[in-house]
């Protein structure tokens, strides 16, 4: 009897830590699947250990992937991306939370594919946010640029909806990308390190006075002027555009994020269109 209550006890240890495991880990480590091979080796792994940074840096609440392809099989884009993300093991806790941003060569077309509690985080709005930092490169064929600033305009929406307990929604001041805080720190450095070379330079010229005019440095007798006048040669014009009201924007429109159910049931939201 006792032999059995410790094998009962084993069984239920051994599957509450595979409970716990489903829960917080997704189950496909490669965040970066490039099918269609528009990306060079090093850029993938670049890609992958950005993805992976900023997965870990968020503790593994949503899951954030790549998927690029020639051709769909004869299914659309969005099916596609919800499929792929659904049945190879992708998203982190109950919910299957994150997203995906799937791009077939052969149309040219993107999805982006959130799921879990993605769909909160990653609203409609928010998915154009994505959608405007990624769009450009990829249309313009600079695949690795485009797949960087998916993943990073992603880990910003996470990181705003961590930090305000809200999503970034319609209304709401777009937020800064992590690395413009980057940009500014290297500004405010670079400023110190310039001011003290300029000091530094500033200081080895105490012997040079300072003069009002160039007549000083004009060579006596080397120099006459024989006839003046003054030529008019350009005019400058210019003109303010006024602005007028009008009720385009954001205004009128609803927020939060628009879901549909993938074959394998689940709930998803999304974006997409061609490049």
């Amino acid at each position: 009897m006792k032999f059995l209550k410790n094998i009962l006890a084993l069984v239920i240890a051994l599957t509450a830590v595979l409970v716990l495991n489903v829960n917080v880990s997704a189950e496909n480590s490669d965040k970066v699947v490039d099918n269609a091979d528009i990306l060079t080796d090093s850029e993938e792994n670049e890609l992958e250990k950005d993805i992976l940074g900023i997965i870990e840096e968020h503790g593994r609440k949503y899951d954030i992937a790549v998927i690029t392809t020639y051709g769909t099989g004869g299914m659309g884009i969005e099916a596609f991306a919800d499929d792929f993300y659904d049945y190879n093991g992708y998203g982190y806790g109950s919910e299957y939370s994150g997203i995906i941003l799937a791009v077939d060569m052969e149309s040219r077309r993107y999805q982006l594919s959130t799921c879990g509690e993605g769909i909160t985080v990653f609203t409609d709005y928010g998915l154009e946010y994505i959608e405007d930092g990624f769009l450009s490169y990829l249309s313009s064929g600079n695949n690795a640029a485009a797949f960087c600033e998916y993943a990073e305009c992603a880990g910003t929406l996470i990181e705003y909806y961590e930090s305000h307990g809200k999503a970034y929604d319609v209304g709401v001041n777009r937020p800064k990308p992590r690395y413009f805080l980057y940009f500014v720190c290297a500004l405010i450095f670079g400023s110190i390190i310039g001011f003290t070379v300029c000091m530094c330079m500033k200081n080895q010229l105490k012997s040079v006075n300072f003069q009002a005019n160039a007549a000083n440095y004009v060579r006596q007798g080397s120099f006459h002027v024989t006839n003046s006048r003054d030529m008019f040669l350009y005019r400058t014009v210019s003109r303010v555009k006024h602005e007028t009201s009008s009720s385009g924007g954001s205004s009128g429109r609803s927020g939060g994020s628009s879901t549909h159910h993938s074959s394998s049931g689940r709930s998803h939201g999304g974006r997409g269109g061609s490049f």
